[in-house]
């Protein structure tokens, strides 16, 4: 992890290249699961919900590698408390 001169956190990942990525990460610490299945289903949500309540996080990203173009595979997951009546 290299910060570079920023305020704030950020994470970099090495390329096949050997260019190095770094990414800032500004937000709130948030989940990503990553999958490469056929098709997201309903149980992959609720396994990135169940995520989400056990660590306390506000957000989460399920990429599903699969499809044929990546942002076709994104899906946002926001944990938001039930309100009850």
């Amino acid at each position: 992890m290299n910060n570079e001169g920023t305020k704030g956190r950020s994470f970099g990942f090495d390329l096949p290249d050997g260019r190095t990525v770094s990414v800032p990460a500004e937000v709130e610490p948030w989940l990503l699961e990553l999958k490469a299945v056929e098709a997201v289903s309903p149980l992959h949500r609720a396994q990135v919900i169940t995520y989400l309540k056990l660590l306390k996080l506000p957000l989460g990203l399920l990429i599903n590698f699969n499809s044929l173009l990546l942002k076709d595979g994104l899906e946002r997951i926001l944990n938001v408390p039930r309100r009850h009546p």
